[in-house]
């Protein structure tokens, strides 16, 4: 049984009833969104966990996404049934100007993670 903290929006409890720390801090820098399935990727593989935590001190940057309060949400793709965490940057930028920064994010920070991680994280852009 899953237990959700409605303040932070975060699943911090792990399946046996612990408290989960990396999850609860995650919950401090993004918006899980569709929290328990995020909880869910978040226990079955551990170790995007900190480069999570870095990618959130990377992509609020003041020449990023300084003031983007980010999501996690999980794709499923239906025809293979693979999963893959996907990091929301919600922008009011310009689609050029946030064009702009993503490349900036994919050429100093993304393209390194992607090859250690690849398959099971993404980054999606959000125009609000």
């Amino acid at each position: 049984m899953e237990l959700l903290d409605k303040t932070t929006n975060s699943a911090n409890v792990t399946a046996q009833g612990r408290f989960d720390p990396s999850i609860m801090q995650l919950g401090h820098c993004f918006d899980l969104r569709e929290s328990e399935n995020a909880a869910e990727f978040l226990r079955k593989d551990s170790s995007v966990i900190p480069i999570l935590l870095e990618g959130y001190s990377v992509i609020t940057q003041p020449d990023l996404f300084p003031t983007a309060k980010l999501g996690l949400t999980v794709y499923s793709d239906p025809e293979d049934g693979t999963e893959q965490l996907i990091i929301i940057i919600p922008t009011k930028y310009s689609p050029q100007d946030a064009l702009l920064r993503y490349e900036q994010l994919k050429r100093d920070w993304w393209s390194k993670t992607l090859r250690r991680y690849h398959g099971k994280l993404g980054i999606k852009l959000e125009f609000v």
